[in-house]
């Protein structure tokens, strides 16, 4: 069980280790794009 889980991650990781960059730059102008979300008190109360 264990051993397909490392080897899923290790080909996860080496079939994207060429795109760090390109996944970087999307994070950022996805947030930057993105529309501010806002919280009141009652929902930090809730999410504790």
């Amino acid at each position: 069980e264990r051993l397909q889980g490392y080897l899923d991650e290790y080909h996860y990781r080496y079939n994207r280790r060429n795109n760090m960059g390109a996944i970087f730059d999307l994070t950022i102008r996805k947030m930057v794009c993105h529309k501010p979300i806002r919280l009141n008190n009652n929902d930090l109360k809730t999410a504790t």
